[in-house]
């Protein structure tokens, strides 16, 4: 992955916690590795602990971020 394309996921990911956080979740974790998988970003609110995938996108030319997330990331 090149450098600019993970600086802009990176970028997606510090907007994505900042709308969460301003929604009343507390960051549990972020970017947590296991293996060769990852989450984003781990949030938590009232007891409840969220799993979060990010996908940034420049516009919706591959379609929308929601269809990026496949079986295997859910």
């Amino acid at each position: 992955m090149s450098a600019a394309k993970q600086a802009f996921g990176e970028l997606g990911e510090r907007i994505a916690e900042r709308w969460l956080r301003r929604t009343g979740w507390r960051v549990v974790q972020r970017r947590f590795r296991s293996g060769h998988r990852d989450i984003d970003l781990v949030m938590e609110r009232e007891g409840l602990i969220a799993f979060v995938e990010v996908k940034a996108r420049r516009g919706d030319r591959f379609g929308q971020p929601v269809e990026a997330v496949n079986w295997r990331k859910q």
